[in-house]
């Protein structure tokens, strides 16, 4: 970081230890990717500025481990985001459009899984909450699929979120409110056999 800017990246949140594993994701809306971790947490007044060459900004960033085996189902993810405090999981609304489902290769291996997201539109004073937050994000792992199984929002090792065409956006961002993000798994079958655990999450502020 050269410090040019003034802009100085912050940790806003970390956690090293490792989730429950998520083992019954449902087709929809799925399950947390975090269970029995604290929630992810934006402080309100952090998305600030939609102007300019410094929009406000965040990075979050997951390493975890992955087992699909016995009948692979298909998979997929997506990032919702919540307000309501206690923090509860809830697969809607979406920051992203959700990934396209894809089907892994049966084996056990790492996966890490990033997501940028950015303060596009502000929310004027005094008017409901309309702000405009954009996300883009993609999961990466050696089981996930490539040659003939490649398809949009699909190449070989990564799956993208969105996949194709339209971001998905969050609007209606309030940003003097404080909002959960949530990391989800979703399966065209819920089965023991196949599940991630979550081992490492950061969140930075970037701007």
């Amino acid at each position: 970081m050269s410090g040019y800017t003034g802009t100085q990246g912050e940790l806003l949140y970390s956690v090293s230890q490792a989730s429950t594993p998520v083992t019954t994701p449902t087709v929809s809306p799925g399950a947390s990717m975090m269970p029995g971790l604290p929630p992810i947490q934006v402080p309100g007044g952090f998305m600030a500025n939609a102007t300019g060459t410094r929009a406000s900004a965040l990075v979050l960033k997951m390493w975890g481990l992955m087992t699909a085996t016995a009948t692979v189902p298909t998979w997929g993810y997506s990032l919702s985001y919540t307000s309501a405090v206690p923090a509860v999981w809830a697969g809607t609304p979406l920051l992203a459009t959700a990934s396209t489902a894809f089907t892994p290769v049966a084996g056990t291996a790492p996966w890490y899984l990033e997501f940028d997201i950015s303060y596009r539109t502000a929310n004027p004073q005094g008017s409901p909450a309309t702000g405009v937050v954009v996300a883009m994000g993609q999961w990466t792992c050696p089981l996930f699929p490539g040659g003939a199984q490649v398809a949009a929002g699909v190449s070989a090792g990564t799956i993208w979120s969105p996949p194709a065409g339209t971001l998905g956006n969050a609007t209606a961002w309030d940003p003097n409110v404080s909002y959960f993000l949530w990391p989800t798994l979703f399966c065209g079958a819920a089965t023991a056999n196949n599940f991630v655990t979550t081992e490492i999450v950061k969140l930075y502020g970037e701007n």
